[in-house]
């Protein structure tokens, strides 16, 4: 670029410039500055990007990087290898900026094509070099194809270095408008404190907002007031009333919930309340329930005993709350974008908390399984797997229907206390528990908190409170009337028609105008009732198997969104055919998205392990739960998983992974580090839902096909025994339940000519009544089918059923024939060769990091010169330690001449020198018994600084130095006893 043309361009304010000529119109990149304000003292130019090292007034310096990314995926892979380059060469602060024509997360494009390889390279790339994006705001996108149906891309970026981001730490990205390029312009501006009084403007957009922005505490104050006040404050107006008895379950015997509360019980109820959490109005927490109650049992009984009494003499004193509000959103401009806590008083909360344990054990019997939150028993994944084989269901069956997903409008805030009384006596609670509940909501009130100061006091006329544990009891108990007011819509698989769980409701009806019309005024009548209001625009529907037409009939009559599958229903990807790639994708990128970036390689194996577990595997454990995922979805996670455990990074191969992470992902007794195995894992929670459908018959999707993988049925089919009694619910051609045989492993031939749904469906109980199981057979007989039959037929046909037994099944694997996850899990690895020394390793008192420093010498996976020989690498060519013969890690911690005198005077010193020392493993065992622990955690100690001295002797140019390592084990060791080693320090003290 001529400078004529620069000055004609930026205009003469800018001094100098350097340029990227362009590529007709494309691949051009200018950075230009005022030398008034900074100082340039190197630039380079290189095929894609254009950088700057600025020096500012204070003398610091920093590197600016333009960028200009290719379009071909080939040039993409040699435009990021240029950008490593510019960083190696480029040291310091570093902001790299402008189009780089890639993206790193699927959210940066509003369709599913993208290229996975090269976004897991950018993402690498970002990580690698440590930089963190600035945030853009106002705009999502900044490119666009500009047609009618557009592909709209985050391309245009900005990256910086925390070192950057300390020189300037106060910056804003925002986007601006183009007329001439079908990218945003982006600005990255400074905070700059101007000088003067700025001249005064009249907004244009002032009268379109709602409202104003409140600065002042006590305007805060009232606006949160006006919130709550009309949300909480204010009355139900109840226009009408339901007739439970008309569609709810009959009349319960609930006479016990009204006795008197016991000591035992209030105390049993205080040692499980949380101890630290945050406290109400009265600032105590559970803990000092728990320290003093022996001082103060009397007077809190007294109060407890008189309020279920009725005696109400100013509890509304100490039936008070604050409201902490927290941002939903990093903009919340007004209250409702704040998401309430609620602090309630601490005796206040002690009552409900007495009150919802005594009511627990009886909520399974007043609420339907289609309710499955704040249950004991019952689970999320429940819910999901009813709607989820629901769809599958209608859609396989070519049924027209609607998945209708319906939003209460602030569910919990808006219940009739007249209603809940009304369902209480329904269901069969006595009068004095109503009595204790009513004065529980009408004495209650509650005061908003800004900025720590409380406002006024705010008295509640309806919903219920937050934070109250019997609240959540008594809001699933108004839901489960919506269930049953709307359970005789559906004629065939009603009890399937519906899922609850909390205020999330899924409703499936047919797209008829007829049951169109009546859902939507069958939910008109509800909230009128109730005060549950559906918000129709907020709710969706999915159709499932519809016409154009239907569909057209459900957006005229519900006024909802209509949405096609996947969708999202309780945090999982619902869908009714196999999952779509895209979505996969999705469980991939949010592992990605929680690798700890650039701070994982400040982490050391110990630190990244645990991330690996309780982060990482433990993410996707809700997923493995209810989804089928294919193996390359368990081998992307592994990659990552992998890569961040031995490298810190997204990805890591070769000599970077110490040990393979199959053996990674065995459990400690077989020589692994404990790492879920997910794919394995998978098979154990899925095999769940198999043992659930043979013993549980409360759970909402009996009935309905479950499909889980061929390993997890196998697996289940090898560890589960049949106990028949009455034959209705064990499998004929399918349990295991003739003399702990299946008939597949006593008749092969036999069993290969039935049917699938014969062999899934038919029972004993069928099988056997005047014989039905030989009528299942059927094709040509051959010799082996006969001889197996004649077999058969001597083995069942004396087999008497127990009528009124019902059938046993047991899990193998647990002492109580119960199903668990974790033996399911454990039986997979069952044939594993021990890892023999694993307790002596993972029990010993050590910190974790030399925990898995023993681990990786037992695996003899340590970076010593023979290993290092092998793979070409440089390496010392004798053992630094004696510089007699070739380092291993045997020879370095064991049979060197250097580590035979530590371990020498360290026995010597403890006097136990007529211990063998610990080369073969013999010393702790041939130590007293009472020393042992201490000792193993001691040699675990000295191996860990012998191999930290041979480390600085080969980096850092020591000399072996014997007194030196006994120090440091002195040193170290007086840190471990100081933290927990009990055995280690009973072992140094009595030397």
């Amino acid at each position: 670029m001529s400078t004529g043309i620069f000055l004609a361009t930026f205009g003469p304010d800018y001094d100098d410039f350097v340029a990227l000529p362009a590529v007709d119109t494309r691949g051009g990149v200018i950075i230009c500055w005022k030398r008034s304000v900074c100082q340039a003292i190197s630039s380079r130019v290189d095929q894609f990007s254009v950088s700057v090292q600025f020096v500012e007034a204070d003398g610091r310096n920093w590197w600016l990087t333009g960028v200009y990314g290719p379009q071909l995926d080939a040039d993409k892979i040699i435009f990021l290898q240029e950008l490593r380059d510019v960083r190696a060469l480029c040291h310091g602060p570093w902001l790299v900026l402008s189009n780089f024509n890639l993206i790193y997360r699927a959210e940066d494009k509003n369709n599913d094509n993208l290229n996975r390889a090269l976004m897991g390279r950018f993402r690498r790339f970002l990580d690698d070099m440590h930089l963190d994006e600035i945030p853009l705001l106002g705009r999502k996108f900044t490119w666009s194809n500009e047609r009618s149906s557009p592909t709209l891309v985050r391309l245009d970026r900005a990256f910086s270095c925390s070192d950057w981001e300390e020189i300037f730490p106060e910056v804003v990205l925002q986007s601006t408008a183009s007329v001439v390029s079908d990218h945003c312009p982006l600005l990255l501006c400074p905070k700059v404190n101007l000088k003067g009084k700025r001249r005064f403007h009249f907004e244009s957009f002032w009268p379109k907002l709602d409202g104003r922005i409140c600065t002042e505490q006590g305007e805060k104050q009232e606006a949160a007031f006006d919130y709550f006040e009309k949300l909480i404050g204010t009355a139900h107006a109840r226009e009408l009333s339901l007739n439970l008895a008309s569609f709810h379950p009959t009349h319960h015997d609930l006479a016990a919930l009204d006795e008197a509360f016991s000591e035992e019980e209030v105390f049993a109820t205080i040692k499980d309340l949380p101890p630290d959490k945050a406290p109400g109005p009265d600032g105590f927490t559970g803990r000092f329930y728990k320290v003093c109650w022996h001082i103060i049992k009397e007077d809190v009984m007294a109060a407890i005993l008189s309020i279920q009494r009725g005696h109400v003499f100013k509890f509304k004193l100490l039936n008070t709350a604050f409201i902490t509000l927290i941002p939903k959103t990093a903009d919340a401009m007004q209250v409702k974008d704040y998401r309430p806590i609620s602090l309630v008083h601490s005796f206040a909360k002690l009552v409900t908390k007495v009150m919802a344990n005594r009511v627990a054990p009886v909520l399974p019997k007043l609420v339907s399984v289609n309710q499955s939150a704040f249950v004991k028993k019952r689970n999320i994944q429940d819910n999901f797997l009813l709607v989820q084989q629901m769809a599958k269901s209608l859609h396989s069956s070519k049924e027209p229907h609607i998945l209708l997903k319906l939003d209460i409008s602030k569910a919990f805030d808006s219940v009739s206390w007249a209603f809940l009384l009304e369902v209480l006596l329904h269901l069969g609670f006595g009068r004095r528990w109503c009595n204790l509940v009513c004065l529980l909501l009408s004495t209650s009130s509650t005061r908003v908190l800004i900025n720590g100061e409380p406002g006024c006091s705010i008295s509640h006329l309806r919903g219920l409170r937050q934070g109250d544990p019997l609240s959540p009891m008594l809001f699933i108990l108004v839901m489960d009337s919506r269930r049953a007011f709307f359970q005789p819509l559906g004629v065939q698989r009603s009890e399937h028609r519906i899922s609850i769980y909390a205020d999330d409701v899924v409703l499936f009806c047919r797209p008829v105008e007829g049951d169109l019309v009546l859902v939507k005024e069958l939910l008109h009548i509800f909230g009128q009732a109730t005060g549950l209001v559906t918000n129709l625009s907020k709710s969706s529907a999915n159709p499932i198997q519809c016409s154009v037409e239907d569909r057209g009939l459900i957006a005229n009559i519900l006024d909802c969104d209509t949405k096609d599958f996947p969708c999202s229903y309780l945090g999982l990807t619902l869908c009714v055919r196999k999952l779509p790639k895209a979505e996969l994708h999705k469980i991939v990128d949010k592992v990605a998205d929680n690798l700890p970036s650039w701070k994982g390689a400040l982490m050391n194996k110990a630190g990244r392990l645990v991330t690996v577990k309780a982060v990482l595997s433990a993410l996707n454990i809700y997923h493995l739960t209810a989804l089928d995922l294919p193996k390359w979805v368990f081998k992307a996670i592994d990659k990552k998983r992998r890569g961040f455990l031995w490298a810190g990074e997204e990805t890591a191969h070769g000599s970077k992974c110490l040990v393979s992470w199959d053996s990674v992902q065995r459990p400690l007794q077989f020589g692994g580090l404990g790492v879920l195995n997910l794919e394995v894992m998978s098979w154990a929670l899925r095999a769940r839902w198999l043992w659930l459908e043979k013993t549980d018959a409360n759970r909402p999707w009996k009935g309905l096909p479950i499909h889980v993988p061929n390993n997890a049925r196998a697996l289940f089919n090898m560890a589960v025994q049949t106990v028949v009694g009455d034959g209705q619910s064990a499998l004929f051609w399918a349990d295991r339940w003739l003399n702990g045989s299946t008939i597949q492993e006593l008749a092969p031939n036999i069993h290969k000519v039935i049917s699938k749904r014969t062999i899934k469906r038919r029972t004993v109980a069928q099988a056997l009544t005047n014989r039905g199981w030989v009528a299942d057979i059927k094709g040509a007989l051959t010799v082996q089918v006969l001889c197996e039959y004649i077999r058969l037929w001597d083995l069942v046909d004396n087999w008497q059923l127990q009528q009124g037994v019902a059938d046993q099944h047991r899990w193998k694997f647990t002492k109580d024939g119960s199903y668990s996850t974790k033996s399911a899990y454990d039986v997979c690895f069952e044939g594993t060769i021990q890892f023999a020394p694993w307790k002596r390793v993972w029990k010993s008192w050590a910190p974790p990091k030399c925990k898995i420093f023993i681990w990786l010498v037992l695996k003899n996976r340590v970076w010593t010169a023979d290993r290092l020989a092998k793979r070409g690498l440089p390496h010392p060519a004798a053992c630094p330690l004696c510089d007699q013969e070739r380092e291993s890690i045997q020879h370095l911690l064991f049979s060197c001449v250097f580590a035979r005198q530590v371990w020498f005077l360290l026995l010597y010193g403890l006097g136990l020198s007529f211990l063998p020392q610990p080369e073969g493993g013999n010393t702790v065992r041939l130590a007293p018994k009472e020393l042992r622990e201490g000792l193993n955690t001691l040699f675990f100690l000295a191996a860990w600084e012998l191999w930290k001295h041979r480390n600085s002797c080969v980096f850092e140019g020591a000399s072996p130095a014997v007194p030196a390592v006994l120090q440091n084990v002195a040193d170290e060791g007086s840190l471990w006893c100081a933290a927990g080693a009990k055995d280690l320090r009973s072992l140094l003290e009595g030397a």
